[in-house]
Order: C-alpha cells, then sequence, then structure tokens
C-alpha cells in the first residue's frame, strides 16, 4: 500500500477537481471492474482507468496473452492496483459468480453472443453492466442493456464506405469515451441504470448522447427500468 504523501503526489491533479475529491478518489480505489475483451477497445479504457485508481481488476479475454500483457502494461503504470486475468471458461463455469464480484462489468468484446450473456448474467444479479463495441466507422456504447432487446434495437451500423483511417480511429475514441463514462457512473452510481445508448458515427463526427435503448414492446424492460 501506498504511503499518503506517495498516495496525494500520484492522485494529486484527480483530487482537485471538485467532481472527484479525496473521497470520490478513495471510492474509485475501492471499486472494482471486470473487463471482457483485450482489444482496441478495451486497450485505452483500461489504461485511464488504471491511471484513475480504480483498484481492482479482472481482465478476461480468449487470448490470455492479450490479457497478460495488458495486466503488465496497467502494473507498470500503477503498481498499487490489483488485476486477475481470467479466462473464457469462467464464463461458461459460473457467468454469474464472476459478474457479481465486480462493481460494474464492461464488455468490450464486441461480441453478439457473449453481450447477451453478459447482460442475462448482470441483469439476474443486478450487477451493473456497459457494452461497447464498434463496426465500421461507427461506435457505441451501451449502458444497462437488455439482453431480450439487443436483436430488436440494435445500435446504428457503419455505411461501410470510409477510408481505413477513419475506421482505425473509432475503437480508441470509444474506449476513451466508455472511460469517462465509468468512471463518472463509479464515482456516483444511478439508483437506477437505465438502457441507453450513446453512439459515435466518424464519417459525419456526431455524437448522440443518453438515447433511451429498449423496445417499447418488452416486459422485462419496463419492469428493470
Amino acid at each position: 500500500m501506498e504511503k499518503q504523501t506517495s498516495w496525494m503526489d500520484r492522485y494529486s491533479r484527480q483530487i482537485l477537481l471538485p467532481e472527484i475529491g479525496g473521497i470520490g478518489q478513495k471510492k474509485l480505489g475501492k471499486s472494482s471492474v471486470g473487463l471482457v475483451g483485450a482489444n482496441s477497445i478495451s486497450q485505452p479504457f483500461f489504461l485511464y482507468g488504471v491511471g484513475a485508481g480504480v483498484g481492482k481488476w479482472g481482465l478476461l479475454d480468449p487470448s490470455l496473452s492479450s490479457a497478460n500483457n495488458l495486466a503488465f502494461q496497467a502494473k507498470s503504470r500503477n503498481p498499487n492496483i490489483e488485476v486477475r486475468v481470467y479466462s473464457p471458461k469462467n464464463l461458461k463455469e459460473d457467468i454469474e459468480s464472476w459478474v457479481k464480484q465486480w462493481s460494474i462489468v464492461i464488455d468490450a468484446s464486441n461480441n453478439h453472443v457473449i453481450q447477451q450473456k453478459l447482460t442475462s448474467a448482470c441483469q439476474l444479479t443486478r450487477t451493473p453492466i456497459i457494452s461497447a463495441g464498434c463496426d465500421g466507422s461507427t461506435g457505441w456504447i451501451l449502458q444497462a442493456p437488455c439482453p431480450f432487446c439487443l436483436t430488436s434495437t440494435p445500435p446504428l451500423h457503419s455505411t461501410k464506405n470510409q477510408k481505413n483511417w477513419v475506421e482505425n480511429m473509432v475503437p480508441g475514441l470509444i474506449g476513451s469515451i466508455l472511460a469517462q463514462h465509468a468512471i463518472l457512473f463509479l464515482l456516483k452510481p444511478p439508483k437506477i441504470a437505465s438502457p441507453q445508448l450513446t453512439n459515435f458515427t466518424a464519417d459525419t463526427y456526431t455524437l448522440l448522447n443518453k438515447i433511451p435503448y429498449k423496445d417499447p414492446n418488452c416486459p422485462t424492460c419496463h419492469i428493470t427500468s
């Protein structure tokens, strides 16, 4: 554990921010994040979260080498955090037990099947979840998505006609926005996290924030929101 002076030095700029302060910084240190997917979306999110002082992390990815590499980068940047690496079998064996050990679950897998399984487990265990993904020049962040609405109201998709440099910058932008979103969520969790969509389109530089994301005919959304 860092000495108090060292802790103050590390997070001094954040502590000066009125929306964080010393109490908020300690809250981040006690928070935990289960992160699914070690990729170009999760990397900026993870490193920003580690730098912000989120204290405990669980990384889950089919490529254990990618997850271990992220963990190594994190420990190099902030040696006082705790990082554990998990394999996909943890989701197959007991997904509910895995998700409920975290303050929040972040799904950056960009995999629809995994997203539905995680969302269902988080709904059952009342664990907050935020999912993120991208498709060409379009990226999205879903807060508290309903597993039953995912197929009926998907995020807007890319026009597929953009140059590679536009598409390549989208994962990093989504990961950075996701980091800010998750940190604010950890600092002040809402009493009810209703399904919401943030959608970014790089070809028009359009950011659509907090659009209600649910099927009006879905009974589950009306029960849980």
